[in-house]
C-alpha cells in the first residue's frame, strides 16, 4: 500500500527497520517491491523467521540481504514488465565506529558535498530543515498550572544534540588538499551548537508570522556554526503561573527548531523531534536527570561513521565504478527529450517559485498506475519523473 499510495524508498527504510525490530529479520529493500501487499509481506517474514530459527539457533537475527538465494535482482510488475535492480551488491563492508574524533577532520559524505556546493553558491536558506511544535501551559484540576519552562526546553535540546553528532558538525575546505571536511565538536560543547532565542508576541497570528519568516529566511554559517537555531515564541495574556491562578488564560508557545540539510534530513528531524519530546517529558518529571537517565542506550555509530564507510566502499572498494558502468550501459540508447517550453530555462537554477495543488480523479490515477506498472515503476517514480521533466 505504501508503494501504491506514492511512497518511495525513504518511506520503505523506516518500515524495514520496524520489521527488523519487531521480527528480528533484516530484509533487503527489494522485499517490499516483490511483496507489496500485507499478506504477501507477512508470509515472507514468516518464512525468514522460520529459516532464521533453523539456520542460526544461537542468533536472534538473520541478515537475509547477504543470502545469495534470497536477493533477487529482478521483479515483475504486472504481466509485461521486469525491473532490474542493477548490479548485485555483495560483500558490503560493515559500518564501524571510528572512535574519539574531537578536533579531527574527516571527509563529507557525497550528499553533504552536494549541500556544501549549493551553500557556497548562495543556496543557504533554501535547504533549511525546520520543525515547529506548539507547547501549551496546562491548568490542573487542583488549580496548579504546569508552566512551560524555557530552561528545561533548552536542556532537553542540548541532550538531543549530545546524542546526534551531525548536529555538532562544522565544515571547512582543506586549503592543502582542497577537499571538503567535517569535524564533530565534543559532547561537552553541545550547548555551543545552539542559538536559543526567546520572544513574546501579542497573539498566535503574530507568532506564526514570526516563525514562518524565520524558518524560510535564516542563513546558517556551516563553517562557524551554531548548527541549530531555536526560537521559543510566547503568546497569550498570562506572563506567569501567578497570572494564570488569577484567571488569565495560560500562555501558549511556538517552538521553532531549525537546522541545515547538510546535517540532517526529514527522517532524522522526525527522530530529533521524538528525542526532544522524550527528554523534555523526563526532565519535567525529574529535573536532575542525567543524559544516561534520559537516553540509556546511546547510538553506537553516527553519521560521520557512515561518511567514512561510504568513501571506503564506493571509492576505495570500486563500487562507484561498478554502478556507474552499469547505468551508462543501461542508458546508452536513451535519447534526450525535446519538449516545447512555455518559458526559457534560466542559466542558473533558482529556488523562486510557489506551491500548486493539483487534484486528479480516480480514473486518471488508475490509468497512470497501469502505465507505470507496465514499465515496472512505482507511483513515486512516475510522478517525480513527470515533475522533473516538466519543471
Amino acid at each position: 500500500q505504501c508503494l501504491i499510495a506514492g511512497g518511495g524508498s525513504i518511506q520503505i527504510i523506516p518500515l524495514l527497520l520496524k520489521l527488523k525490530e519487531r521480527f528480528a529479520v533484516t530484509l533487503p529493500e527489494e522485499t517490499i517491491f516483490l511483496h507489496p501487499s500485507v499478506e504477501e509481506l507477512a508470509n515472507t517474514i514468516a518464512d525468514h523467521v522460520q529459516l532464521s530459527a533453523g539456520l542460526r539457533e544461537s542468533s536472534n537475527a538473520i541478515d537475509v540481504s547477504k543470502e545469495e538465494s534470497m536477493q533477487p535482482t529482478s521483479i515483475a510488475y504486472g504481466k509485461a514488465a521486469t525491473v532490474d535492480f542493477g548490479p548485485k551488491r555483495t560483500n558490503i563492508p560493515a559500518i564501524e565506529h571510528v572512535g574519539k574524533r574531537a578536533g579531527q577532520w574527516h571527509p563529507l559524505s557525497f550528499g553533504q558535498e552536494q549541500m556544501y556546493i549549493l551553500y557556497q553558491n548562495g543556496k543557504v536558506s533554501s535547504y533549511n530543515m525546520p520543525y515547529i511544535l506548539r507547547l501549551r501551559e496546562v491548568r490542573r484540576d487542583n488549580g496548579v498550572v504546569a508552566v512551560v519552562d524555557p530552561k528545561v526546553v533548552l536542556r532537553a535540546l542540548i541532550m538531543t544534540i549530545e546524542c546526534q553528532g551531525s548536529l555538532r558538525t562544522s565544515v571547512r575546505v582543506n586549503e592543502a588538499s582542497m577537499a571538503t571536511e567535517q569535524s564533530v565538536l565534543p559532547v561537552e560543547d553541545s550547548a555551543k551548537c545552539i542559538e536559543f532565542i526567546e520572544t513574546a508576541v501579542p497573539d498566535e497570528q503574530a507568532a506564526v508570522a514570526l516563525v514562518t519568516d524565520e524558518q524560510n529566511s535564516y542563513e546558517f554559517d556551516l563553517e562557524k556554526g551554531p548548527q541549530l537555531r531555536v526560537h521559543l515564541v510566547r503568546y497569550g495574556n498570562a506572563v506567569s503561573a501567578q497570572d494564570c491562578s488569577h484567571g488569565n488564560q495560560p500562555d501558549e508557545y511556538l517552538l521553532l527548531v531549525n537546522t541545515h540539510h547538510i546535517g540532517t534530513d526529514g527522517w532524522s528531524m522526525t527522530e530529533h523531534r521524538r528525542q526532544f519530546l522524550h527528554a523534555y517529558k523526563v526532565l519535567l518529571a525529574s529535573p536532575t536527570a542525567s543524559l544516561k537517565n534520559v537516553f540509556p542506550a546511546p547510538l553506537t555509530i553516527d553519521y560521520i561513521d557512515y561518511s567514512i564507510w561510504q568513501r571506503k566502499w564506493l571509492v576505495e572498494g570500486g563500487e562507484a565504478a561498478k554502478q556507474s558502468s552499469y547505468w551508462r550501459n543501461e542508458l546508452r540508447d536513451v535519447e534526450a527529450l525535446d519538449i516545447p517550453l512555455d518559458k526559457k530555462r534560466p542559466v542558473v537554477l533558482s529556488d523562486r517559485g510557489g506551491c500548486v495543488s493539483v487534484r486528479m480523479d480516480m480514473s486518471t490515477i488508475d490509468k497512470l498506475r497501469t502505465v507505470l506498472a507496465s514499465h515496472g515503476c512505482s507511483m513515486f517514480m512516475g510522478t517525480i519523473t513527470i515533475f522533473q521533466m516538466l519543471l
